[in-house]
């Protein structure tokens, strides 16, 4: 009767256990109120190999020792065996293993296997003691052991949730390779943009359109050089130049006016008052004239200084209605050349004077050009295309051979990071966006 009490008595302390310390203590320490032993050693399956978890007496065992290397691989090579328990004695094994049981254990040992409800082991129960073990004891140790497997299933599947559980439950390749990954993220990169760029001037005059009319005709080629006063380009003159040859007319006749009036003035005093009327209309006329003069003059757009003449392509001006202030092309010296980069509002990131930027020539992709940021656009403006870009300037070092208009790629290299900051930017990025942080 007292045995069944302490069997229930086990049964419940396993199944009401606070933690899976508290649980290995009970296993190792009042399993021996049901069934007497010399030693107990609770096994805990890891994944990689049998750990000693704990056992009786509070005593601690080195898990590199001699001791716990012999006594793991006595119950590596039991378990799975069709006996359950498993029980060995000394006089079961070859003559050269003799002598470390004698040196480790006592004369009889029963091995006791732990599994969950889908046959994956937990671990194993080792009890020794110098008596053989009775198949009684041994029957009731599979039936206490029942509350022992729903306990421990319930305590590892709630430490399971974490990550060091999770760590644990993975092979040492596995570990490794994650380990690998992890090291790799942390390798120190420089944060880095790539955008297109271009040769452009770097202080342009502007030729623009002196007033509103027609673009006759366009003189010069894209990449000519040009002189300063040079016709660049010719608007419509045909009217102007029939305005002011009328105003001219018209100023001669009055001046013709003004000479007979003055003469007949001498004998007729009363035409004297006609006279002041007569200026004032010449005066008038005059400046009739002289604007006809300055707007035909005007219709002839010359160069604001020697260099080269930047624009597309002539026809597309010629014989097209443009307002006036509009820019028709630009004039700069060919060597006076700074890199523009759009770079995209989404691959924005800090800049400073001090970074470096090197430039790819679509024309030359072998060969690649130095430089460092003059200035940075406060704000994005819209391309030709629509995107939305920041403008960065920068002077290049090297700027023999390089034509206004040539076009590549440009990176710029920030601030160090780690790799795994530059792979994930841009997801991190969308992901903000998304939630609207």
């Amino acid at each position: 009767m007292d045995k069944a009490l302490d069997f229930l008595d086990l049964q419940k302390q396993a199944l009401t256990a606070n933690s899976h310390k508290a649980l290995e203590f009970i296993i190792v320490n009042q399993t021996h109120n049901i069934v007497p032993y010399k030693q107990a050693l609770f096994f805990q399956d890891t994944g990689t190999g049998m750990e000693i978890r704990a056992s009786s007496g509070n005593a601690t065992v080195d898990e590199k020792g001699p001791y716990a290397l012999w006594v793991k691989n006595i119950v590596k090579k039991s378990l799975g065996a069709d006996e359950r328990p498993v029980r060995l004695d000394k006089g079961a094994l070859q003559e050269d293993q003799k002598k470390d049981w004698e040196k480790w254990c006592s004369d009889y040992v029963l091995i006791l296997e732990l599994r969950n409800k889908d046959n994956e082991r937990l671990g194993a129960l080792w009890l020794e003691r110098d008596e053989p073990f009775k198949d009684a004891e041994a029957a009731i140790l599979n039936e206490i052991k029942i509350a022992w497997e729903t306990a421990l299933s319930l305590f590892m599947a709630s430490e399971n949730k974490g990550f060091l559980a999770l760590w644990k439950n993975l092979n040492t390749h596995r570990k490794f390779i994650w380990l690998g990954l992890l090291v790799l993220s942390l390798l120190p990169v420089r944060q880095t943009v790539t955008a297109p760029a271009e040769i452009v001037a770097h202080n342009p005059m502007v030729a623009s359109a002196p007033y509103d009319g027609v673009l006759k005709t366009v003189l010069v080629s894209p990449g000519d050089s040009v002189k300063e006063g040079q016709v660049l380009a010719e608007m419509e003159y045909e009217n102007l130049e029939a305005q002011a040859q009328a105003a001219r007319q018209e100023l001669e006749t009055a001046r013709a006016s003004l000479s007979r009036l003055t003469r007949e003035a001498l004998s007729a005093p009363e035409k004297k008052a006609d006279l002041n009327v007569l200026k004032a209309q010449i005066e008038a006329k005059q400046i009739e004239y002289d604007y006809a003069r300055t707007m035909l003059e005007r219709s002839e757009i010359k160069s604001p200084r020697d260099g080269v003449a930047i624009f597309s392509d002539a026809n597309e001006w010629q014989g097209k209605p443009i307002v006036t202030g509009e820019s028709i092309m630009e004039i700069s010296a060919p060597d006076d050349i700074d890199l523009l980069v759009r770079i995209p509002v989404d691959n924005i990131m800090p800049f400073s004077q001090t970074m470096a930027v090197r430039f790819y020539p679509n024309v030359t992709p072998l060969k690649s050009m130095k430089g460092h940021i003059k200035t940075v656009g406060y704000q994005a403006s819209p391309d030709s295309d629509g995107l939305l870009t920041y403008k960065v300037r920068a002077t290049l070092q090297d700027k023999a051979g390089m034509r206004i208009g040539w076009k590549g790629t440009a990176k710029i290299k920030g601030d160090w990071t780690v790799l795994a900051y530059t792979i994930l930017r841009r997801p991190l990025i969308a992901l903000r966006q998304l939630g609207g942080g």
